[in-house]
């Protein structure tokens, strides 16, 4: 269950190449592979170093409001292969929650994470994941910034396999709409399933897009024709995660064709390494009220592979170099980490991403 991915060392830093990734039992898969993602990142989120404190402090106090004895559950089995938790090693722990490493598939995971009521709380309450920009003109900055080059992605990767545009997609987990109202702007027939009430709301408010609130595990009648279902960002967040594969295979399957495209976080990263040292200021990425678990390169293609699909491309980018300023800022009570950070970090990003050490990964996986 472990994957090894044959890479020549010239090709280090590149943006673009072909790689072989194979596991211990003899499976294979050519992935064409693409690195970095241009975002002026501090530009789009606007973060700089009060507001950072902010959220940070937002962030610990929904720790001391939620991690009480009540709320908590342990995880008795890995939730990619069912592994037993057990015998499974420390990795460390992140305001108080510890994540550990299946032995057997390499996922990350909390040995212990909040109950599935508590879950729901917490989404329902949560203003620091909910919180979104008002603004109209810097909303569409984002959208356009962050949604718009995965939607190109994503249509890129469909036509390389398959040989045509795709017509359909649909995307599950739609948040507040920002990937449907881009895939809708570059003429693709996009909807969202997104059961929560405030960000069907807003989708509404902000983009005229009526995202669809119900539970894909349902199998909503929307999705039965889809060429593409997607998860940007999603299934960090589900306890029953592989359902939600499984589903989607299931929906490609009785279509005949169709492509599962998925962003997970990622765990051999430099921003692991950073929100580690760090481990008292966790606001994202490792933020273990939300992020259950985190991938690794061979426990998502072990979930890929035991839920049908065949893995045909991957795409790693990060936020880095953005949480390094932010926690060195925090460190040194000093704004020009902020102020300056595309000349003396932001440009540094797309090595970390072609070195191997981004924080994020999407996969396109065919049936």
């Amino acid at each position: 269950m472990k994957w090894k991915r044959n890479i020549n060392t010239e090709d280090l830093f590149s943006k673009n190449r072909l790689e072989v990734w194979s596991n211990n039992e003899g499976i294979s898969h050519e992935l064409n592979i693409r690195f970095g993602k241009e975002t002026d990142l501090f530009g789009v989120k606007q973060t700089f170093l009060d507001e950072f404190k902010t959220q940070v402090d937002n962030c610990r106090s929904l720790c001391e409001e939620f991690l009480v004895d009540n709320n908590i559950v342990r995880v008795d089995n890995c939730m990619v292969c069912g592994n037993n938790s057990d015998n499974n090693k420390s990795e460390f722990s992140i305001h108080g929650l510890e994540y550990v490493v299946c032995n057997n598939c390499k996922h990350r995971y909390l040995i212990k994470r909040l109950s599935n009521e508590a879950l729901d709380k917490f989404y329902e309450s949560d203003t620091v994941l909910s919180a979104t920009l008002t603004d109209k003109k810097k909303m569409m900055k984002r959208t356009n910034s962050i949604n718009r080059p995965k939607v190109e992605w994503m249509i890129d990767e469909y036509k390389r396999v398959y040989g045509k545009m795709p017509k359909k997609i649909v995307d599950v987990g739609a948040g507040a709409g920002h990937f449907v109202y881009a895939a809708r702007d570059l003429g693709l027939d996009c909807y969202g399933i997104e059961p929560n009430e405030p960000s069907v709301q807003f989708a509404r408010d902000m983009f005229n897009v009526s995202l669809i609130p119900e539970d894909f595990l349902t199998i909503p009648e929307i999705c039965k024709d889809a060429d593409i279902i997607t998860f940007w960002a999603v299934l960090e967040h589900l306890p029953n995660f592989m359902k939600f594969m499984e589903k989607t295979y299931g929906i490609l399957t009785d279509k005949g064709e169709g492509m599962l495209v998925l962003e997970v976080p990622r765990w051999h990263s430099l921003d692991t390494k950073i929100q580690s040292t760090f481990n008292n200021r966790v606001n994202r990425h490792l933020f273990p009220l939300s992020h259950i678990q985190i991938f690794s390169d061979s426990s998502i293609m072990n979930a890929l592979i035991l839920n049908g699909f065949v893995p045909k491309g991957a795409w790693f980018f990060g936020m880095d170099m953005y949480e390094l300023a932010c926690q060195l800022g925090y460190e040194t009570k000093n704004e020009i980490f902020f102020k300056f950070p595309g000349e003396y970090f932001l440009k540094l990003q797309p090595t970390i991403d072609g070195g191997l050490l981004s924080d994020t990964m999407v996969f396109s996986s065919s049936i």
